[in-house]
């Protein structure tokens, strides 16, 4: 016989929103193949599945209080993952004729700059160290 103790529950409500970035990072190579098959129905629902997940996850994050530092960071690279692969493809199967390169490239630099701003000060003003 299985019993769920209330803790589990809470240890598992505030699990679901870290799993929903890392169900994002899942869902991005299939994106990505998609784009290269030019199979756009597919890939366009499954990128608004994706983005979806982006907002369920601080969503829930917020609503359960279950934010972690585990959970801001994976959300940040799920993020950047799914914009960077998702325009990288689209330009390699059309080329300037969709996506102009200067556009990836700011957006490649826009990513970049972000996650690095983010890890700078994450780093410089967290409370807490990870090694002593």
């Amino acid at each position: 016989m299985f019993f769920v103790i209330e803790s589990d529950f809470y240890m598992i409500q505030a699990a679901i929103p870290s799993l929903l970035s890392i169900l994002r990072i899942i869902l991005t190579p299939i994106v990505v193949v998609s784009i290269f098959k030019e199979e756009w129905i597919y890939a366009s629902s499954l990128f608004a599945l994706a983005s979806f997940t982006d907002f369920l996850d601080g969503f829930l994050a917020r609503r359960f209080g279950s934010s972690s530092r585990f959970g801001a960071c994976i959300d940040v690279i799920a993020d950047k993952i799914l914009m960077v692969s998702s325009f990288g493809a689209m330009y390699f199967v059309y080329g300037e004729n969709l996506i102009p390169a200067w556009f990836l490239y700011f957006l490649i630099l826009r990513e970049a700059a972000i996650l690095f701003g983010g890890v700078i000060i994450f780093t410089k003003f967290s409370t807490t160290r990870l090694v002593k």
